[in-house]
C-alpha cells in the first residue's frame, strides 16, 4: 500500500474512533427504534413489513449487532414498541444502541474507500488523500449523523458507488 493509502486509512480509523465515541453521548433518535425493529424482523423472520418506505439494507445492517447479541423480533408489537423493547434500559440500552450503530460503520468505510478511489482517478493520490481528509472530518457528513442508525447511509453509499463508475 502506498503512503497516501496508509495515510487515508489512518484518517478513516480516526474518523471511525470519533464516530464510535459518540455512541454513548447521543440518545436514540425518534425513528431509530423503528429502524431497529424493521431490521430485526427481517433477520428473525425473513419478512420486511414495518414502514417499507425505507430501504432495508441500512435497517438490516443496523439490527445485525443486536441480533448477534441475542436480541430477537417478537410477534404482536408495533414497530416502535418492538424497537424500545429491543433497546431496553440502563446499561443494556447503551450496549444495544452501540451495537446497532456500529453496523453503520461499514457504510463509512466503504464510502471512504470510494471517495479515495474516485479522487485518485480524477486528481491522483494526493488529491485522494485530501478528499478522504475532508470526507472523514466533515461533521455533517459522518461524525454527527454517521453515529446514528439512519437509512440514508446506504443511500449515500449507493450514490457514491454509482458516481464512481
Amino acid at each position: 500500500m502506498h503512503r497516501y493509502g496508509v495515510a487515508a486509512l489512518i484518517l478513516v480509523l480516526i474518523g471511525s474512533a470519533r464516530i464510535v465515541s459518540t455512541y454513548r453521548v447521543f440518545n436514540h433518535t425518534i425513528d431509530e427504534p423503528d429502524h431497529l425493529a424493521a431490521g430485526m424482523e427481517w433477520l428473525t423472520m425473513g419478512k420486511y413489513r414495518y414502514e417499507d418506505q425505507h430501504p432495508p439494507l441500512a435497517r438490516i445492517v443496523g439490527a445485525a449487532g443486536p441480533f448477534l447479541a441475542g436480541k430477537r423480533w417478537q410477534m404482536g408489537e408495533d414497530p416502535y414498541q418492538q424497537g424500545y423493547r429491543i433497546l431496553g434500559r440502563d446499561g443494556h440500552y447503551d450496549r444495544v444502541l452501540a451495537l446497532g450503530r456500529g453496523g453503520m460503520l461499514i457504510f463509512f468505510w466503504i464510502a471512504s474507500l470510494v471517495v479515495y478511489l474516485w479522487a485518485a482517478e480524477i486528481g491522483g493520490r494526493s488529491a485522494a488523500l485530501m478528499a478522504v481528509l475532508v470526507f472523514t472530518i466533515f461533521p455533517q457528513c459522518w461524525l454527527i449523523r454517521g453515529s446514528l442508525r439512519r437509512t440514508w447511509h446506504s443511500l449515500l453509499f449507493r450514490a457514491l458507488l454509482y458516481s464512481a463508475r
